[in-house]
């Protein structure tokens, strides 16, 4: 009999495990990094193109998912992307500027990736917005910590495209 309930338990936690490992596979890193506080940002592309999840798990705090409640829809349309991109290198002032937006209680969530060719400087985040688009928090990215990118969004049809652009050259 105890050689029955071992297997019955250990089969539970097979199984258990193994769906968790599915669950988890369900959706793949396209775009993530850590702040310079450590707190960790990341975009994931969610099985059978069905949309995007953005989680930001601060060192101190509660983590915010968005969106929060799993559907059966897609939800591109929740998520709005921009780019611009100016070719020439240093003589054209290049620049490769990528926003992904989100609103959520009033606040605007943008998380960027820039590339200023002047300076060959990368300028990568998560900013947080009011509605009149001035900045609450800002959380700059350790360069190190950076996985994928979000040009990969570039060419998406299903994601709602903007020609807003939060940027600042300082």
């Amino acid at each position: 009999m105890k050689h029955f309930q071992r297997f019955v338990i250990l089969s539970i936690l097979f199984i258990s495990n193994t769906f968790q490992i599915k669950a988890q596979s369900k959706k793949e890193v396209l775009f993530s990094f850590k702040s310079k506080q450590n707190d960790i940002i990341s975009i994931f592309r969610l099985q059978n193109e069905s949309g995007l999840e953005f989680l930001f798990k601060p060192v101190k705090g509660n983590p915010l998912k968005y969106p929060a409640k799993k559907t059966v829809k897609p939800n591109w349309k929740q998520f709005s992307y921009g780019y611009y991109f100016r070719p020439g290198g240093v003589e054209n002032d290049g620049l490769d500027l990528n926003n992904l937006y989100f609103k959520l209680n009033n606040q605007i969530y943008v998380v960027y990736e820039h590339y200023v060719a002047a300076d060959n400087s990368f300028e990568i985040g998560f900013k947080i917005l009011n509605q009149k688009e001035e900045l609450i928090k800002d959380y700059s990215a350790k360069k190190s910590t950076v996985k994928g990118s979000l040009i990969d969004l570039r060419h998406l049809e299903e994601i709602l495209p903007t020609n807003t652009f939060i940027y600042e050259n300082d």
